[in-house]
């Protein structure tokens, strides 16, 4: 029960630092954001947590994923206002909620070497890079491998593995949370 709460609670912080950075970005280049949710998208809406003129702030009933909707048609899905606005602006909105995800990883990584392993900010800013490098020269590798056949998709995890990495990591203490938290962020990114 620990492992699902620590993955949902996790997870959740993740999605909702992910869309943050769909959403901030659109409001910045002037486009409408309609619903900015936590939850799948096709789930019933439970609670409406905030309107803010045009932009609802929604909670959905099954607690996994999250989305900015920038039609105001439920039914719609990604509305031709999205649709006709420049490339570059739906490029940029697109890859922010990577982007977001990446700087929240190297963040969260420093506040756990600098105060879980004592350094200094220098050197939790190296040791982040650091983390951060390893993460994505892994994955890369990762997927090559995958394509050319040296590795298998056995070494991914799916929601239950990472559902159990979140609760051997609440075991383990707070800071091996904060690192988790700080990783899955990067995967997502």
């Amino acid at each position: 029960m620990i492992s699902i709460l620590a993955f949902l609670f996790v997870f959740s912080v993740v999605v909702l630092i992910h869309e943050f950075g769909h959403f901030i970005t659109a409001k910045m280049l002037g486009i409408k954001v309609y619903e900015f949710s936590i939850g799948f998208p096709f789930s019933p809406k439970i609670a409406t947590l905030y309107k803010h003129k045009e932009t609802e702030f929604t909670l959905r009933l099954l607690p996994l994923g999250g989305f900015v909707s920038f039609s105001n048609d439920s039914n719609a899905g990604e509305s031709l206002e999205f649709l006709k606005e420049l490339k570059w602006k739906r490029a940029i909105i697109i890859s922010a909620g990577s982007i977001f995800n990446i700087i929240s990883a190297f963040l969260i990584l420093i506040v756990v070497y600098m105060f879980i392993r004592h350094v200094n900010l220098f050197d939790a800013m190296i040791a982040s890079l650091q983390t951060l490098e390893t993460a994505v020269v892994g994955t890369v590798k990762l997927i090559v491998g995958i394509f050319s056949g040296n590795s298998s998709m056995a070494n991914l995890s799916g929601p239950i593995g990472i559902a159990v990495m979140a609760g051997k990591a609440v075991n383990a203490g707070f800071a091996n949370l904060l690192y988790f938290t700080g990783v899955l962020s990067l995967s997502i990114g």
